[in-house]
C-alpha cells in the first residue's frame, strides 16, 4: 500500500497526459488519461487493452484496483486491439466495478465470434451485450478531438465497401485487406498531445509493419508500445527507426527476457530510446506536461 500511494501521487505541476502501463505478465492494458482544456470538467479515460495469458483473474485482481487507486470511476473508451485473450481476459470483470461507456474494436473481432461462437470471443461479445455496453467496430479513419488532444486510428485500413468517406490513404484494396488477420490486423492508436505523440500498437507484426512502411506513412512518436509484447520480426528495425521513440514499454513477463534479442538489434541502430519492461518495473507510468516535457516513474523502482 505504501509504494502504491507513493507512485500515484500527483505531481507538483500536474501533466496533461498520462499513460500507465499497468503490468500484467504476457498481457497488455494500458491506461489513457487525458486533461480537459477547462477546470472542473473530468479527464477522458481510455482503456487499450485489458487481458493477460498468465493471470486471468487481473481484471478482479490488478486493474480494478489500479483503477480504484486512481479514483477512476468512468472508461469513456474500452479500445480492444484484437481478438487474442491476452488482449482483453479481464474485460468484463472490469466491466461488473467500472462503468464503461463504449467499446472500440476492429471487425475481426466480431468475424471471430461469429464464426467461433464457443469461442472466448464470442463470449465476451455476449457479455458486453447483456451488460448494455454500446460496441463499435472501427479501423484507421477514426479519430476523437478531446480538447488539445487528438486521437486517431492509424491501423487497420478499412475495406472501401465497408467505410466510407475515410482519408484514400486509410483505404485497402480488398484483396490486400483480406490478406491482413490476426495479429496484423491489431488497432494501432495514435495520442498527439503537447507537441508529442503516443503509438499504442497491440500485436502488429511483419505485414502490418511492411505496409506502413512501404506507405510512407508518418510513423514518428515519442513513446510507444513494442507491438506484440516486444516480440522481433524481419522489419522491426526498420519500423523503429521510422518512429524513433524516446521511450518504448514493452509488456511482458520474465520469460520474454530470459533470451532478450532487444539489446543486440538495439545496438547497431544508436537510437536515444529508453526501454522500460514491465517485468522488471511494475507498473510503468509516463507522463507529458503542458509544455511537452515528459516524464517516466516505475511502481517497483519508486518503491
Amino acid at each position: 500500500t505504501v509504494g502504491l500511494n507513493k507512485i500515484f501521487t500527483p505531481a507538483a505541476s500536474s501533466p496533461v497526459a498520462q499513460l500507465h502501463a499497468i503490468s500484467v505478465g504476457n498481457g497488455s492494458c494500458y491506461l489513457l488519461r487525458l486533461r480537459p482544456n477547462q477546470r472542473f470538467k473530468r479527464d477522458l479515460v481510455i482503456l487499450f487493452d485489458c487481458g493477460s495469458h498468465q493471470f486471468m483473474d487481473l481484471g478482479k485482481r490488478t486493474v480494478v484496483p489500479v483503477l480504484e487507486n486512481l479514483n477512476i470511476r468512468q472508461i469513456d473508451y474500452l479500445m480492444l486491439s484484437h481478438a487474442d485473450i491476452d488482449h482483453y481476459s479481464g474485460t468484463l470483470d472490469v466491466a461488473d466495478a467500472i462503468t464503461i461507456k463504449q467499446v472500440l474494436l476492429p471487425a475481426h473481432m466480431l468475424e471471430d465470434a461469429q464464426q467461433n461462437p464457443r469461442k472466448a470471443t464470442a463470449r465476451l461479445l455476449d457479455g458486453l451485450e447483456q451488460r448494455q455496453i454500446p460496441i463499435q467496430v472501427v479501423a484507421a479513419g477514426w479519430e476523437y478531438q478531446f480538447g488539445n488532444h487528438n486521437l486517431k486510428l492509424i491501423w487497420p485500413p478499412p475495406p472501401p465497401e465497408v467505410f466510407s468517406g475515410v482519408a484514400l490513404d486509410t483505404v485497402m484494396d480488398i484483396a490486400t485487406f483480406e490478406t491482413i488477420k490476426d495479429n496484423d490486423s491489431s488497432l494501432v492508436l495514435s495520442v498527439k498531445t503537447s507537441g508529442r505523440r503516443i503509438l499504442l500498437t497491440g500485436d502488429i507484426q511483419q505485414r502490418a509493419m511492411t505496409t506502413m512502411l512501404a506507405r510512407k506513412m508518418d510513423l514518428s512518436a515519442d513513446i510507444i508500445d513494442l507491438p506484440h509484447h516486444g516480440s522481433i520480426v524481419p522489419s522491426t528495425a526498420n519500423w523503429l527507426m521510422a518512429v524513433g521513440p524516446k521511450i518504448a514499454i514493452q509488456s511482458a513477463s520474465w520469460s520474454r527476457l530470459y533470451q532478450d534479442k532487444w539489446p543486440a538489434l538495439l545496438k547497431p541502430l544508436n537510437l536515444p530510446m529508453q526501454r522500460l519492461v514491465t517485468a522488471k518495473r511494475g507498473m510503468i507510468t509516463v507522463q507529458i506536461s503542458k509544455n511537452g516535457t515528459i516524464t517516466t516513474t516505475d511502481f517497483l523502482s519508486d518503491r
